[in-house]
């Protein structure tokens, strides 16, 4: 398991680049099982605690994804996200296309025909807004922990 290989106590978030809503979704709701992993396989600050992280790609934070996500994407190991150009509502006081609201521009032009046919079954609750040419979906999820 990736993400097992991550030590807790140093990550506060871990996030997703993925034109794929199905992605999307699955690294929300594998942030509970990362937080459980490091709770009881490892003596970590957070181990003596409870643990929480919004599991439902509905309720992400979206503020935090604002206000950390250049932070996350400067270290990153991959080439195509260490100058990331974030677009949408979220990132852009005037975006390109305001029916966008988390994405960025990894300039991957493929064909997003069956993203965007999962995509409909989340329309009315999706919060990253529109998959937009060139573009993938961005979504960070904060590790928090509870007393």
């Amino acid at each position: 398991m990736m993400l097992g290989r991550l030590k807790q106590d140093y990550h506060t978030a871990f996030g997703l680049a993925s034109s794929h809503p199905a992605a999307c979704l699955a690294l929300c709701k594998s942030a509970r099982a990362f937080i459980s992993y490091f709770s009881i396989v490892t003596v970590t600050k957070l181990s003596s605690r409870s643990t929480r992280v919004g599991i439902s790609i509905q309720r992400i934070d979206l503020a935090f994804m604002k206000s950390n996500a250049i932070k996350v994407l400067g270290p990153t190991p991959v080439e195509y996200l260490k100058s990331p150009c974030l677009r949408g509502t979220l990132f852009e006081e005037q975006p390109i296309d305001p029916t966008a609201i988390s994405s960025i521009f990894t300039k991957f032009y493929v064909d997003h025909h069956e993203p965007l046919e999962v995509l409909k079954k989340y329309e009315s609750t999706w919060p990253l807004g529109a998959l937009l040419d060139g573009h993938e979906f961005f979504v960070l999820v904060k590790l928090e922990a509870s007393p």
